[in-house]
C-alpha cells in the first residue's frame, strides 16, 4: 500500500485556510491567465490556489497549468475519470504514466483532484464504488512508480455524498473511499442551487457542507472545499450568503485548509447558473470580505 502523507511540500497551511478559484475564461485558451489576473484585481489580492480542469485523455500540463504552478500560486488540477474497467485492464497505463511524468517534471508540489464527483449520476456509467476504488489505487500506484511524489491526491465526492443514508447504510461517501493510505486530502463540492434548480431548497454554506465537515474531520486528513458557489435570488441575498461563509470559515470551519470558489456562469438544461463573484456590486464586496477574512486568518492564527 502507498502511504499517504498529510502534507506534500508545504501544501497544508500551519493554520488558516488557503483561498483559490476556478475562473471561467472569456477569451482564448492561451489567454486564460489574464482572466485570473483580472479576478485577482477585482478581489484585491492573489489567489493562492488556481484551479484547472482536464478530461481524461487531454494532455497536461498546459500553459495555464504551468502558470498556475509558478510563483506563489499552487496548481489544483482536476483530472476527470473514465471507464474503470479500461483503467484496470491496463488500456490507459502508458497515458497515465505519461501524465505522471509530466507532473513530476514540473518540479513543484501540486494538488491532483483525480476523478472528482465520482458519485455523481452522470459518471455512474464509468464505475461502481468497488471498481472506482480499484482504479484510483491503480492510477496512484503508477504515479508512484514514475516518481510523481510531489502530487497531493485530493479525493472529492459531492457534498451530498456525506449525508446520512435514509436506509441506515451509512453515507454514500463510505462506499467510494479508497482507504486512508491512498488519499492525502479529503474534499467536497457543494452549491446553493436555489432558486434556479427546480425544487432546490435554499441552504446556507454550513447546511451544504456540515455532513462533509463532520465526516472529513474523522479522517484526520486536511480538508478542502474545491467547488462552492451560490446564485442570486432576492437582492443582497447572495452577498449575505458569502458573508455567512466567511463567518463560518473563521469559526467552526477554521480547520478547513483550502477553499476554492467556482467563479463561472453555466447554462445547464436551459437554466443559467451564474456563480460568479460579480453578479452584483454587493456580491463582489462580500467576496472581498471572504478573501480578506481568510488572508487575515492565515496571518494571525
Amino acid at each position: 500500500m502507498i502511504e499517504a502523507a498529510l502534507d506534500k511540500a508545504g501544501l497544508v497551511p500551519v493554520s488558516g485556510t488557503r483561498l483559490g478559484a476556478w475562473v471561467q475564461a472569456v477569451a482564448t485558451a492561451s489567454d486564460k491567465p489574464s482572466a485570473y489576473l483580472a479576478r485577482e484585481r477585482l478581489v484585491g489580492q492573489p489567489f493562492e490556489i488556481v484551479h484547472t480542469f482536464h478530461p481524461f485523455t487531454q494532455p497536461f500540463p498546459t500553459k495555464l497549468d504551468r502558470w498556475a504552478a509558478s510563483g506563489d500560486r499552487t496548481l489544483l488540477l482536476s483530472w476527470n475519470g473514465t471507464s474503470a474497467e479500461a483503467i484496470l485492464d491496463g488500456t490507459h497505463d502508458e497515458l497515465i504514466r505519461t501524465r505522471a511524468r509530466a507532473l513530476r517534471d514540473l518540479g513543484v508540489a501540486l494538488y491532483l483532484r483525480f476523478w472528482w464527483e465520482m458519485n455523481a449520476q452522470e459518471k455512474a456509467v464509468w464505475a461502481d464504488p468497488d471498481t472506482f476504488v480499484a482504479a484510483w489505487r491503480h492510477v496512484r500506484r503508477l504515479f508512484s512508480e514514475e516518481g510523481a511524489n510531489r502530487v497531493a491526491w485530493v479525493w472529492c465526492p459531492t457534498a451530498e455524498a456525506f449525508a446520512a443514508s435514509p436506509d441506515g447504510a451509512g453515507p454514500e461517501a463510505d462506499r467510494w473511499w479508497p482507504g486512508d493510505g491512498w488519499v492525502d486530502w479529503v474534499c467536497a463540492d457543494g452549491y446553493n442551487f436555489a432558486p434556479v434548480v427546480r425544487g432546490a431548497a435554499y441552504r446556507s454554506f454550513a447546511q451544504v457542507f456540515d455532513p462533509f465537515h463532520r465526516w472529513g474531520r474523522r479522517t484526520k486528513k486536511p480538508l478542502m472545499i474545491a467547488e462552492v458557489g451560490a446564485l442570486e435570488r432576492r437582492p443582497g441575498e447572495k452577498a449575505d450568503w458569502l458573508r455567512d461563509l466567511a463567518t463560518t470559515m473563521a469559526g467552526p470551519y477554521a480547520d478547513v485548509a483550502a477553499l476554492v470558489y467556482f467563479d463561472s456562469r453555466r447554462i445547464i438544461d436551459g437554466q443559467v447558473r451564474d456563480w460568479r463573484i460579480d453578479t452584483s456590486p454587493a456580491t463582489t464586496q462580500a467576496f472581498r470580505t471572504v478573501a480578506r477574512a481568510l488572508q487575515q486568518d492565515l496571518r494571525n492564527r
